[in-house]
C-alpha cells in the first residue's frame, strides 16, 4: 500500500532537487507499475492544505479545483484510540508515542497531536463536502455496507466504467477485514519503524472500541468538546461524519 498509495505530506516522496518540488522517481514509477498512471495518495491534509489541480492548460483563468478524493471520516472516539495504538507502536524518531493513554488523549482532545485537531480536520473539510470531486465516506459504513462502498468509489473515480458483477465480488473478498489481516505485508506501512513486532496496521476492524479505553470522565470531554466545536448537537452535526448518516 506504502507503494500504491504513498503518503502524500511526507518529505521522502518528493524530489527536491528543482523548484517547485517534483515527485520522487519512485513514487512515479510505482503509479505507472500499479495504477496505470493514475495518481494515488494518503493524506492527513486539512483542506486548505490540499493541492489543486487545472483541467485545461488553455482555459485562461486557470481555474483551480481539488482533485478527485475520497473523504474517510470516523468516529472520533475511535479515532484516538486506533492512533494512539498506532503511534505507541512506532518509533518515537518517526513521530512515535511513548507515553500512556491519558496523557495521550490530553494531546489528543486538544489537538496538539500530530495532524492536529479531528475535530478542526471535519470543520475544515466542510466546504467541499458538496463538492461534486469529494466522496465522503463512514468507516462504520465501510465496515457494514462494503459493496455499497466498493461501487460508490469506482463511480466517482471513473462513472463511465462501472464495475462488472464479478469485479465487484473480487474487489469485496480482497477489501474485507479478515482478508487484509492476513494479507498484512501489503498493508503495512512502511514508510515509519515499528517498534511493536506484534502491532497490526489492520488491527481490529470494529466500531465501538472507545468504551473499553475512554474514562467516564474522557466520554464527557468529548462530548464537550464536539458540542464546543460542532454546535449544540454535538457528534450529530459533525460535518464530514454524519454526511452518510
Amino acid at each position: 500500500m506504502s507503494e500504491v498509495s504513498p503518503f502524500f505530506e511526507i518529505d521522502p516522496h518528493w524530489d527536491h532537487e528543482n523548484e517547485p518540488s517534483e515527485l520522487a522517481a519512485n513514487v512515479v514509477e510505482n503509479h505507472r507499475r500499479f495504477v496505470r498512471g493514475r495518481r494515488v495518495f494518503n493524506t492527513h491534509l486539512p483542506l486548505a492544505l490540499m493541492p489543486r489541480v487545472v483541467d485545461d492548460e488553455d482555459d485562461k483563468n486557470k481555474n483551480r479545483k481539488l482533485p478527485k478524493v475520497v473523504y474517510v471520516a470516523r468516529d472520533g472516539r475511535d479515532c484516538a484510540v486506533s492512533f494512539w495504538h498506532h503511534l505507541k507502536s512506532q518509533s518515537v524518531e518517526d513521530g512515535g508515542w511513548s507515553e500512556g493513554w491519558d496523557t495521550f488523549f490530553e494531546s489528543w482532545i486538544e489537538g496538539t497531536i500530530a495532524f492536529g485537531s479531528w475535530f478542526d480536520h471535519l470543520n475544515g473539510w466542510r466546504d467541499a463536502s458538496a463538492d461534486a470531486n469529494v466522496l465522503v465516506l463512514k468507516y462504520e459504513d465501510m465496515l457494514h455496507y462494503l459493496p455499497g462502498t466498493i461501487r460508490a468509489v469506482a463511480e466517482h473515480v471513473d462513472r463511465d466504467r462501472p464495475l462488472t458483477t464479478d469485479e465487484l465480488d473480487a474487489i469485496e473478498r480482497a477489501c474485507t477485514f479478515e482478508a487484509m489481516k492476513g494479507d498484512i505485508d501489503k498493508y503495512q506501512p512502511k514508510s515509519v519503524r515499528w517498534i511493536d513486532d506484534s502491532f497490526s496496521f489492520v488491527r481490529r476492524g470494529v466500531s465501538g472500541s472507545y468504551e473499553k479505553v475512554f474514562s467516564e470522565n474522557q466520554k464527557r470531554r468529548f462530548e464537550e468538546k464536539a458540542r464546543e466545536k460542532f454546535g449544540g448537537g454535538g457528534l450529530a452535526n459533525a460535518p464530514m461524519w454524519r454526511t452518510n448518516a
